[in-house]
């Protein structure tokens, strides 16, 4: 219970910051922000790099993007994100670097738990792991001094690859 308390309390910061920032008074004002479609929102992102641009991801569609602080959304899906590296519709945990601001790892949350990278800001994605007994992966983190250490959790392992997602050990 805590845990969700601490997830809502972290969702409920990001989403305020991001509405404090497009100048709305007092961060009271709130719009629809016409997703279409997607279920629940669990992850919200601020772009580390691009002030206007947030990403959000569903549990059971595409992750969406807006370039234009919220105003818009284009689902990954159809800016050409989708190759045989990635499942859009299947995204547990995703991150973008603090130190590149192209790279970007995308967990899959189905039992093979997959990890797919982007080089290039979203548009391609590789599959760069498949962890197996991992059973799915729920978070994922880069260290914000060294972009090859990657961090994965599932529900029942900690996982640390220091060649950005190559070779991964159990911690």
């Amino acid at each position: 219970m805590r845990q969700i308390l601490s997830l809502l309390t972290i969702y409920f910061l990001l989403v305020t910051q991001c509405f404090a920032a497009t100048g709305v008074p007092n961060s009271q004002h709130w719009e629809y922000a016409s997703f279409g479609g997607a279920g629940a929102f669990p992850m919200v992102i601020s772009d580390n790099f691009t002030a206007d641009k947030v990403y959000a991801i569903p549990d059971v569609n595409a992750p969406y993007v807006s370039t234009n602080k919220g105003e818009l959304w284009s689902s990954l899906s159809t800016v050409g994100a989708v190759n045989s590296g990635f499942k859009p519709t299947q995204v547990a945990a995703f991150v973008q670097s603090k130190t590149t601001a192209t790279l970007m790892y995308a967990l899959d949350s189905t039992t093979t738990g997959g990890l797919s990278k982007s080089t290039d800001g979203g548009q391609t994605w590789a599959k760069v792991a498949s962890f197996g007994n991992a059973k799915g992966g729920q978070s994922i983190a880069i260290d914000k001094d060294d972009d090859n250490s990657v961090y994965v959790a599932s529900f029942s392992t900690l996982m640390k690859s220091t060649d950005g997602g190559t070779n991964w050990t159990n911690l």
